[in-house]
This record gives C-alpha cells, sequence and structure tokens, in this order.
C-alpha cells in the first residue's frame, strides 16, 4: 500500500512539474526519489549461449541465405535468357515485316 501512494504521490508531481514548466532537475531528482522507494530489483545476466550453439546458429542463417542466393540468381539467369529471346524475336518481327532478308536471322532456340 505504501508504494501505491508513493507511486501516485510521484506522478501527481509528475504532472502538476508539467503544468508548471518546473525545471527538469526537479522532476528528475523527484523521480529518482520515487524509484529508491519502491521494492523492485532487477537482476541482469549475460546471455548464456556456447560457442557451439552460435556457430550451428550462424551455419543455419549462412545456409539459408546461401540458398536464398542462388534462387535469386536462377531466377535472375532465367528471366534474363527470356528477355533476351523475345528481343530477338521482335528483332526478327521487325525485320520480317520490312519484307527485308529473314534468311539472314538464323534461329537460335
Amino acid at each position: 500500500m505504501p508504494t501505491s501512494i508513493l507511486f501516485l504521490l510521484g506522478l501527481l508531481v509528475a504532472f502538476i512539474g508539467e503544468a508548471l514548466h518546473l525545471p527538469p532537475g526537479f522532476r528528475a531528482a523527484a523521480y529518482g526519489d520515487l524509484i529508491n522507494m519502491t521494492s523492485f530489483q532487477v537482476n541482469i545476466k549475460p546471455p548464456e549461449q556456447t560457442t557451439n550453439r552460435i556457430q550451428r546458429d550462424l551455419d543455419g542463417i549462412m545456409s539459408f541465405e546461401r540458398l536464398k542466393a542462388q534462387s535469386e540468381n536462377e531466377r535472375f539467369a532465367f528471366d534474363k535468357a527470356k528477355m533476351i529471346h523475345e528481343e530477338k524475336q521482335k528483332i526478327r518481327d521487325i525485320v520480317a515485316s520490312e519484307g527485308g532478308a529473314s534468311s539472314f536471322w538464323v534461329s537460335s532456340g
């Protein structure tokens, strides 16, 4: 119960401080006093990961990235070949529509 009263008092001080445009040092001091009077405790521990676990995680990420890059490269090559084929066909159509030497163009498939 006393901590909730202190918390409410701290909020009240913060709102009043904002309303009265009190200097920032006063608000920080009031908030610091409020925090010092509470019974919260935070225990911080460093992450516990073994070198083997980190290596396995990195290997998994790298294999996924390799597969993704390979897939993107294959898609790029497919799109490039398709574009070249379509452009060659357009050139053939232009030459054929002009009545020019259609035998000049060798079919590449």
